[in-house]
């Protein structure tokens, strides 16, 4: 009767997050920034500046400087007074009475200079209506449009300044999480030399030359940010016939389904849990087994890894090496794989889905929950 397999699902993973391209590197200049400043007036004053080259009807200098001195007072008081000191510090209420009498009073500045081209014998809701809608809302427009700019930029860049310190914080993890693969790597291979020196010396050598092979692999193409998929099976091949070396495994198959060509990976994925089964697989009278299989789609990945079970193996599948390869997937590929074991009394089989493309849905979870072995 066949034994019933109980599965652990394990869902890793937060939201990921999107790199911003950084800003060019002129904009950090002084020079820049007043080129900028120059442009938004102009922009703003552009009827006026026409006029000045006889493009547009003319105005008077001195009623445009009054006006110009006015808008920037309100605009840069509000920037770099009101802003940092009332609205970024969440004091909404006192900001937005502080702002609104500035507009007035600018909208009030501005609109008696041009007092001349208005109607001077009409009734004061004749002057309220004009100086509404032809100082008080233009005003409230600028200002409101700098604040914008002025707004956005701060986000921006804030959004920018937690987007690096979380990139800075993942590599500082990476980097750890690899250090600690690479010594994981290097004690179970030296292990496995140490046995094998004592039990069959006249293999030993053959190991360690082997070794230093996986070695200059593990060592150096882990430092890129991506490995092809065809190397990674191969060093994991190579690594598997380096272990048969030691004469626990009858059987160790690798099976690749799919083309791998072109398709790029995080490096040292799949190899831990390769090291896992070899440590947990192995049996002294030479019948354990390793089979594993590559299911390569366009747009993901199936690793499915099962090996035999020995006594001290019956009660979990890995250790410390096992934590540290499932951060390692929540790092680089957030919500966008899914790691599960199913055993039986006489195999642990892993199986890892990683997309290449796009998050899982949770639905495929369950799918391959429910219908695996």
């Amino acid at each position: 009767m066949k034994q019933r397999e109980t599965y652990d699902l394990e869902v890793l993973g937060k939201e990921e997050t999107v790199a911003s391209a950084p800003l060019p590197a002129v904009f950090r200049y002084w020079w820049v920034r007043l080129l900028n400043h120059i442009a938004f007036w102009v922009f703003i004053y552009l009827d006026e500046t026409l006029s000045f080259f006889g493009l547009t009807e003319p105005w008077g200098l001195d009623l445009v400087a009054m006006s110009l001195a006015g808008d920037m007072f309100a605009v840069y008081f509000n920037l770099y007074v009101l802003l940092p000191r009332l609205l970024l510090r969440e004091r909404y209420l006192l900001y937005l009475v502080a702002a609104g009498l500035l507009a007035i009073f600018s909208a009030m500045w501005s609109y008696y200079i041009f007092w001349d081209f208005g109607c001077t014998d009409c009734p004061w809701a004749k002057h309220l209506s004009d100086f509404i809608i032809t100082s008080y809302l233009p005003t409230l427009t600028l200002v409101g449009t700098a604040v914008a700019i002025k707004l956005f930029k701060h986000y921006y860049l804030l959004s920018r300044q937690v987007q690096q310190e979380s990139q800075l914080s993942m590599d500082a993890k990476l980097k750890n999480l690899r250090s600690h693969l690479n010594a994981h790597f290097l004690l179970n291979s030296l292990n496995n030399l140490y046995v094998l020196s004592k039990t069959d010396p006249s293999k030993a050598s053959d190991y360690l030359l082997r070794l230093s092979e996986l070695l200059r692999y593990h060592l150096y193409e882990s430092r890129l940010s991506r490995v092809e998929l065809k190397k990674e099976i191969d060093f994991i091949r190579d690594y598997l016939n380096l272990e048969q070396l030691r004469g626990q495994f009858e059987r160790v198959r690798i099976d690749v389904k799919g083309d791998p060509e072109g398709i790029k990976i995080a490096p040292l994925l799949f190899i831990p849990f390769v090291e896992n089964a070899v440590k947990h697989g192995g049996k002294q009278d030479g019948t354990g087994f390793i089979e594993l299989q590559f299911q390569i789609e366009s747009d993901r990945i199936t690793f499915v890894c099962t090996n035999s079970r020995t006594q001290r193996s019956l009660s979990k599948p890995g250790g410390l090496g096992m934590i540290m390869a499932r951060k390692r997937f929540e790092l680089l590929y957030p919500e966008r794989y899914a790691i599960w074991v199913s055993r039986t009394p006489d195999t642990w089989t892993v199986t890892i889905v990683l997309s290449t493309t796009k998050k899982l849905e949770i639905h495929e979870y369950d799918h391959a929950l429910h219908h695996t072995g």
